[in-house]
């Protein structure tokens, strides 16, 4: 817990920030596009799981011996390499709770979200994270800086305009007929346990990439 407190605390100025663009988001992406309150709450994750690991990254870029040091406490690497995951699940409840309070607050301007909504989002996040926290053990925060960046920029605004312009072709296929024509509990779990596999292979691979890295 005190090293998710360490995370937190990186990003200490930021969280006013933070606290705010969770309010105004939502009604600013409900309020444009028109793409559904599904793509809208699973791009708000995504920006989030990319803006605050992020700027963790940035911080801990700064001090280069940081690892090396953490290393001497008495914290093992593969709880250093799990504080990461736990950060970002973190993340992820707190924007989900932000998201769903202001729904009911505010119905007129943001949509409500199901299971699978909130599923998918975590699919997604995983997927995300999945990639970029060995790729960040393995590179280094600035070779892969600009991934974040990118992603931000097709998330907030590519995806919606590729899935507006599409329309209901982008799902009509058997494959998401098969999986949308489950029950609601059944979907819920497959995604939320596929993000869990995602996330155990991922840290799995952070952890031996940890483990081998020269601190």
């Amino acid at each position: 817990m005190s090293l998710v407190m360490k995370e937190i605390l990186l990003i200490k100025k930021f969280i006013p920030l933070v606290f705010l663009m969770a309010v105004i988001l939502p009604i600013v992406l409900n309020q444009t596009g028109n793409v559904g309150s599904t793509l809208n709450f699973i791009s708000i994750i995504l920006i989030f799981a990319v803006m605050l690991p992020g700027s963790i990254s940035m911080n801990e870029s700064k001090y280069q011996k940081a690892y090396a040091y953490l290393s001497i406490t008495p914290y093992s690497k593969s709880t250093l390499v799990l504080c990461k995951y736990v950060f970002d699940l973190i993340v992820f409840v707190f924007t989900t709770l932000v998201y769903s309070i202001e729904a009911l607050i505010v119905p007129q301007y943001i949509t409500s979200i199901n299971v699978i909504t909130v599923a998918a989002a975590f699919l997604g996040m995983c997927l995300l994270r999945g990639f970029m926290i060995p790729a960040e053990f393995k590179f280094g925060y600035e070779n892969t800086k600009y991934i974040s960046i990118i992603v931000v920029m097709v998330v907030g605004f590519g995806i919606p305009l590729i899935i507006k312009s599409m329309g209901n072709a982008a799902v009509a296929n058997s494959f998401m007929d098969f999986f949308m024509s489950l029950p609601q509990y059944v979907l819920s779990i497959l995604l939320f346990a596929s993000g869990l596999v995602i996330s155990i292979v991922s840290f799995i691979i952070s952890l031996s990439i940890f483990q081998n890295k020269e601190l």
